[in-house]
């Protein structure tokens, strides 16, 4: 992992906080597929999922802070 940068992650090697939390607030858009997940180190750890939903892709950026909550900080649609 790379301070400040991104690099690729796999869903399987995410801590179980944020596989709930994408789990949590991608359901709102039906069939999600992921397509890359990125992660930086931040003050905590910043992940954004780049996702395909039917015709539409975006991307979800998750932040796990250091106290180990989860919050999504932004959803973007192309």
């Amino acid at each position: 992992m790379i301070c400040g940068g991104f690099s690729s992650t796999a869903f399987a090697d995410l801590p179980e906080p944020v596989q709930k939390a994408f789990q949590e607030h991608s359901k709102e858009f039906g069939q999600v597929q992921i397509v890359e997940i990125k992660q930086q180190v931040v003050a905590g750890i910043n992940y954004k999922f780049i996702i395909q939903a039917g015709d539409k892709k975006g991307v979800m950026t998750l932040w796990a802070k250091l106290d180990r909550t989860v919050q999504c900080t932004s959803i973007d649609w192309e």
